[in-house]
């Protein structure tokens, strides 16, 4: 069974439907919520849904005042910055999300007194963050980023870069391509780290567009790839279809069935997950799976989608006996640069295996390399 997925709500709750089959298919589930999205979420899910769900230890919840960006200061410098809002901390969102929810009582001082226990801090650390605004100095990772962001119209064939520190995380970019694509991959670019990092984190699987998920699967391939003594191209992942699957995200997330219905299948589906908790998922297993929830619910009325994942090879498997010598390389560079830090955790066991959302025909034909 796939183990842990995490989800990451910016701004708003409006994709219910990326965790309604989260906790569907993943043993758990871990949710970023943010300032703007937070009482979205407590206000469509309801308490008493996710208190129960927090309960069963399906779903986490984390919440986070704190996010990446990109941006064209002036001319041609650019920047990736993390943002930091002090005043929507934890504690007040929280409070200001349930008083609107259930208004000012002693109810609403007790639900706000349980989530602050049960909702804990994502945090990007200080070290993080100034790797993380380095990524825009790598002329690769942004080649990379305008591939996908212009789904393959401009490439290292027709592009032509020139990167240099200004001063301290911001770069003077010189190119032959408008700036309003070089900001927009730049941010592509902090949005890929980002949730690379927020499943590294939580030792997670990602989920992304096609977009994020192209630049994840590109970089992690190109990190081990620096790893291995031979030139052979790396394939870290492999593609894994579930076909003829039922729409549940899009059904949840069109509004045509609530949370309250959706509690009613899951409720079914964790009276078998438990069975397949140390089985490894196979079309064969999850199709059984799909056909037996549905068997007392109405998750086989819905129309039919294929649902896929893009599934980590391992650390093992792709580097070998070269395992050792790896290791030793990124801790000789003392993690001076992103890919180290990533290329440790790799090292620690995880597995950073994707599951796509969105245009799969885009994702697709943008698979950088192939």
């Amino acid at each position: 069974m796939l183990e842990k997925l995490t989800i990451k709500s910016r701004n708003n709750f409006n994709r219910p439907g990326d965790l309604c089959e989260s906790l569907i298919f993943y043993q758990n589930t871990n949710l970023i919520l943010d300032p703007g999205s937070l009482p979205e979420a407590l206000a469509y899910c309801g308490y008493d849904n996710l208190n129960e769900l927090l309960r069963s230890g399906e779903l986490t919840l984390n919440f986070s005042n704190q996010a990446f960006g990109a941006g064209n200061v002036e001319g041609n410098k650019f920047i990736i910055s993390t943002f930091t809002s002090d005043a929507q901390r934890k504690t007040l969102s929280i409070q200001k999300s349930v008083e609107s929810i259930y208004g000012r009582n002693i109810k609403s001082q007790n639900i706000s007194k349980h989530l602050n226990r049960a909702i804990g801090h994502h945090h990007y650390s200080d070290k993080y963050q100034n790797l993380s605004k380095r990524e825009l100095s790598n002329e690769d990772n942004l080649l990379s980023a305008i591939t996908i962001l212009t789904k393959g119209e401009l490439n290292r064939d027709n592009v032509k870069l020139t990167i240099e520190e200004a001063e301290r995380g911001l770069y003077n970019i010189e190119s032959n391509i408008d700036n309003e694509i070089i900001r927009d991959s730049a941010h592509l670019i902090s949005t890929g780290v980002a949730q690379i990092y927020d499943a590294e984190m939580n030792n997670s699987s990602l989920i992304g567009n096609y977009k994020v998920s192209n630049y994840a699967e590109n970089k992690i391939n190109k990190i081990i790839q620096r790893r291995k003594a031979d030139e052979d191209q790396i394939k870290a992942f492999h593609q894994f279809v579930l076909p003829e699957y039922y729409d549940l995200q899009g059904t949840i997330s069109s509004g045509s069935k609530e949370f309250n219905e959706f509690m009613e299948l899951w409720r079914e589906a964790i009276k078998f997950k438990s069975w397949l908790k140390d089985e490894e998922p196979t079309v064969e297993l999850l199709t059984a799976y799909i056909r037996k929830i549905s068997e007392k619910t109405w998750l086989d009325k819905l129309p039919s989608k294929n649902v896929r994942w893009l599934l980590f090879a391992g650390i093992g498997t792709l580097l070998g006996g070269e395992i050792g010598g790896a290791a030793g390389t990124a801790a000789s560079l003392g993690v001076d640069y992103l890919d180290d830090l990533i290329l440790n955790r790799l090292l620690n066991n995880w597995k950073p295996d994707q599951y796509i959302q969105g245009d799969y025909k885009d994702f697709l034909n943008l698979r950088i390399g192939e």
